[in-house]
């Protein structure tokens, strides 16, 4: 009996459905596995379905199966039918014709580069802890650097592939993440016994719930840079078939909102946690280890005046002009609106408050700590301002800032949501205090070796400051209902920030694309 099952579904791969008409994408896989388990020790089948093919790909497979290797044994077993479209079918069905106890599923635009990587996928499983369920290999992009070894879905950054875009040897550490993608899905027969079949309701992201699946089982996934592959997904042509029309997407994530209460893409971070408390989906400490309503907290401020931020930014000419490039983005954006009634400031009892309004933008700063308020109102009693005083409210509801419905022009959230627990709420709860066509404005300052600034160690670890760079941050906005634009402070700081601003819809626009990313 085997130990491994090589799963491949099929449909288009080949030259003629490749973007350049020449590039063989199936050629290419199979190819692969020839090459680097010709002579690998382990117990192995390649089962492989076409489902239903119009182009080279069904009688390259044809032909493959033809083949000998091994001690002659027939290269890989093929079965065919009729087009439907569904790749959690296609899977189940090879699923149930396997016999090894650890299946790889391959999509058919993949190129296996680890010489024995069926042995090393045994050792691996073989040497790890007995709830290691899932391995997820280190996917390369074509271009040589990676695409991802392994994907987070409950994280403050929300779906992001671990990994992304750095060089090839970057990571050298197995990671522990929320699952692994579908193009080389690694997995132990315990787990596909214990946890099922594929729902195949899901037309695209079928691991994806499958990880939600096997992680509420308690079984662990783990990115491991031992095996490595390449994945041609964005070689192939679109093709006719229901996962990939563009419908297709909007339904797998309403489908996967029906069925787990939250969104794949980017997941309110406090309703996981309350809708699966003491459950093994909240396995990741760095994540949901702080109690709601604690996360958002700061440290208590000193009274003493030779000890404050305030003292410190009068000495510090790296905090003044990282604080002069905050008032510069306030400002621009409140140019960019006309005319701002209120301007709204998270976390804000503190000299930028106090800057904006010297500026003569009307402030209202909300803020977590009374003493952090009582203490700036002390500093700034005697000032006088061109516009209003900065008026100041404390925040008794992590969850919700002290204000109205629509009732503010500008909300800033300045370095506060690269490190918040849950970025998803804090930015749902903007877009409740903003006005339709009203903006909000997000800006951090990346630490050194954070994921932001691309280090190896910041993607191993990436939780301690998230990591939001500029793109990340604009795709966040957009699937919470905002029309994201880019924008750029130019400033003098040591450090360039990361800044995107969101401006939301017309109030009929919005809660149409709130409901779709819900």
């Amino acid at each position: 009996m085997p130990r491994v099952s090589i799963l491949i579904p099929n449909f288009n791969n080949g030259p003629s459905s490749s973007r350049d008409g020449k590039l063989d994408l199936i050629t290419l896989l199979l190819q692969s596995l020839h090459d680097t388990l010709a002579d690998d020790p382990a117990d192995l089948e390649i089962l492989a379905h076409d489902d239903g093919s119009t182009d080279e790909s069904a009688d390259t497979l044809a032909q493959w199966a033809q083949r000998t290797w091994r001690d002659n044994q027939p290269f890989l077993s093929l079965t065919e039918g009729p087009h439907h479209g569904i790749l959690a079918k296609t899977t189940n069905q090879l699923i149930a014709r396997c016999t090894g106890d650890i299946v790889v599923r391959l999509d058919g635009d993949t190129q296996m580069l680890t010489p024995h990587w069926a042995s090393r996928l045994i050792a691996l499983f073989d040497a790890g802890p007995t709830d290691l369920g899932v391995i997820a290999p280190k996917q390369l992009a074509p271009s040589g650097r990676i695409h991802a070894m392994g994907d987070f879905i409950l994280h403050p950054r929300g779906y992001h592939h671990l990994g992304f875009g750095l060089p090839r040897y970057a990571l050298t550490r197995p990671v522990e993440v929320d699952h692994a993608m579908g193009c080389m899905y690694c997995v132990k027969r315990e787990v596909l016994d214990d946890v099922g079949p594929f729902d195949e309701n899901f037309l695209r992201g079928q691991t994806i719930d499958y990880g939600i699946r096997a992680r509420l089982n308690g079984w662990r996934c783990v990115g491991h840079p031992a095996i490595e592959f390449v994945h041609y997904h964005g070689q192939r042509k679109p093709r006719d078939t229901q996962a990939d029309r563009d419908a297709a997407t909007g339904k797998t994530f309403d489908d996967f909102s029906d069925k787990w209460g939250f969104s794949r893409v980017v997941p309110d971070l406090d309703v996981v946690a309350e809708k699966f408390a003491n459950t093994p989906l909240l396995w990741n400490a760095a994540v949901f280890g702080t109690p709601p309503g604690l996360d958002t907290l700061p440290p208590t401020h000193a009274a003493d005046p030779a000890d404050t931020e305030w003292t410190r930014l009068a000495s510090d000419a790296t905090a003044q002009q990282q604080a002069q490039s905050r008032v510069q983005a306030a400002l621009q954006a409140a140019q960019a609106l006309g005319q701002v009634d209120r301007a709204v400031l998270a976390n804000g009892a503190g000299p930028l408050a106090h800057m904006l309004a010297q500026q003569g933008l009307p402030v209202t700063a909300v803020d977590r700590n009374p003493e952090r308020i009582a203490q700036t109102r002390q500093f700034t009693a005697a000032h006088e301002y061109p516009a209003a005083t900065p008026e100041y409210r404390h925040q008794p509801d992590p969850r919700r800032f002290p204000l109205e419905d629509a009732s503010a022009d500008l909300v800033l959230l300045f370095d506060l949501l690269d490190t918040h627990r849950n970025p998803v709420g804090l930015l749902t709860e903007a877009r409740r205090v903003a006005r339709p066509e009203g903006l909000v404005v997000v800006m951090h300052q990346p630490p050194p070796g954070s994921a932001a600034t691309g280090t190896p160690q910041a993607a191993a670890a990436p939780l301690d400051a998230h990591g939001f760079t500029q793109p990340a941050l604009l795709n966040l906005l957009t699937h919470l209902g905002f029309t994201p634009i880019a924008a750029q402070v130019h400033a003098n700081t040591p450090h360039a920030p990361v800044i995107a601003l969101g401006k939301r819809p017309a109030a009929a626009q919005a809660a149409d694309a709130a409901s779709q990313a819900a």
